[in-house]
């Protein structure tokens, strides 16, 4: 059993660990009390960094730490940390040894042999969800320091995964799942479904999801497609593994790497049109950096796949109230442009048949319903209107 008595020893001095991918050491780091890192004190295997392709290794190591754990600003999150005698989100990480569902590092303690990754990996072995129960929810339950959470209770993926919206992860039937809750509209788990009934329409390479309603929220839930021999490697990690070549766009810069990196031209440039394609259609305006990318073997770090479309609940008015939503509105995107009527133009439309979405409309109704009739017509009639001007471009 883990000793939990050392988690909460107040013991302000900086600790070492060891950055380890799998079996294999990365380098040595010196973290703070607040669970950030320090200093890298030594390069053991650079090869072996995260994602592999940082230009400028200690900064970006740094802030990949950083992006490990929740963000501050998500709702409840100060309250949370209250309650597990924390001070910040990147302690959350630290304690959780920084295992992931996304990818294979974690930190190894030379004090702790008993934290390994054999023993400890979430892909292969079983999970607290402790602290996932907690941040799932909406309310705060009470202010101090509870007794449930022990050393035991940080060895839980939801402590390592990113994101404004709560989440948590839940091991169902040997799968691995993330439930993700909502915003105060309670729309994005409903988005997830209706991108998803938009992809299997059109036969893009995507992740099934579902809806199921916890208390009086509802959440999207799917499946890890990430297993113990791969991880993802964002677009932003994509686009900086190599110096920008001015004379390319971002669009193209992405391609181009991928190809460099073994990847099918074809292949790629197809997967990341349709992905702009459904965002027009569903008026996503958060495909960050950070929500698409590739899949890499974890033991050759060689390049295998384009990960499939993931994260489009920010889409179609998901933060407008039903009074304001405005139709015929262009709305923002990213990564490539600003607005879609833009970014849509890197696309060959020429080889999609929208004639398969013919019934979309009604199905965005029938998958809105639960919001209330009213919002559902009106989300109907956007998806109506933005699948007219893109077949019309």
């Amino acid at each position: 059993m883990i000793d939990a008595t050392k988690f909460f020893i107040e013991d302000k001095s900086n600790k070492i660990y060891t950055l380890m991918h799998k079996e294999i050491p990365v380098c040595k780091l010196e973290f703070t009390f607040s669970g950030t890192i320090n200093k890298v004190k030594e390069w053991i295997n650079i090869e072996h960094i995260p994602n592999m392709i940082w230009r400028e290794p200690t900064r970006d190591l740094i802030e990949w730490w950083e992006r490990r754990s929740a963000p501050m600003s998500r709702p409840g999150m100060m309250n949370n940390l209250i309650s597990f005698g924390l001070s910040s989100t990147t302690q959350m990480a630290e304690k959780c040894f920084g295992f992931s569902l996304s990818d294979q590092y974690w930190l190894k303690d030379e004090n702790r042999p008993d934290i390994n990754y054999n023993d400890c990996n979430f892909f292969n072995n079983s999970f607290s969800e402790d602290i996932g129960d907690i941040l799932i929810q909406d309310d705060f339950f009470e202010y101090g320091l509870s007794d449930k959470y022990t050393g035991d209770s940080f060895l839980d993926p939801s402590c390592t995964s990113d994101g404004e919206i709560p989440k948590k992860w839940k091991i169902v039937n040997g799968v691995r799942t993330l439930i993700k809750s909502s915003n105060i509209i309670k729309q994005q788990p409903y988005n997830e479904v209706l991108a998803m009934k938009l992809c299997k329409a059109m036969s893009f390479n995507h992740i099934d999801y579902k809806v199921e309603v916890i208390g009086e929220q509802p959440c999207n839930i799917c499946d890890c497609f990430i297993t113990k021999d791969t991880e993802l490697v964002p677009a932003l990690a994509v686009l900086n593994s190599r110096r920008q070549n001015n004379s390319l766009s971002p669009f193209e810069q992405y391609i181009e790497t991928c190809i460099i990196n073994g990847l099918d031209e074809k292949t790629v440039r197809r997967h990341i049109s349709d992905t702009l394609v459904l965002d027009f259609i569903i008026g996503n305006s958060d495909r960050h950096l950070y929500n698409f990318g590739i899949i890499r073997n974890a033991n050759t770090l060689e390049w295998v796949s384009t990960a499939p479309i993931f994260d489009t609940g920010n889409s179609l008015f998901y933060k407008t109230l039903t009074p304001d939503i405005r139709i015929g509105k262009d709305i923002s995107s990213k990564p490539f442009k600003k607005i879609h009527s833009e970014q849509i133009k890197y696309v060959d439309i020429s080889l999609y048949d929208f004639d398969k979405l013919d019934c979309l409309s009604d199905e965005t109704y029938k998958t809105m319903l639960p919001l209330g009739d009213e919002r559902a017509e009106k989300l109907a009639k956007a998806i109506k209107t933005r699948l007219s001007v893109i077949t019309s471009l």
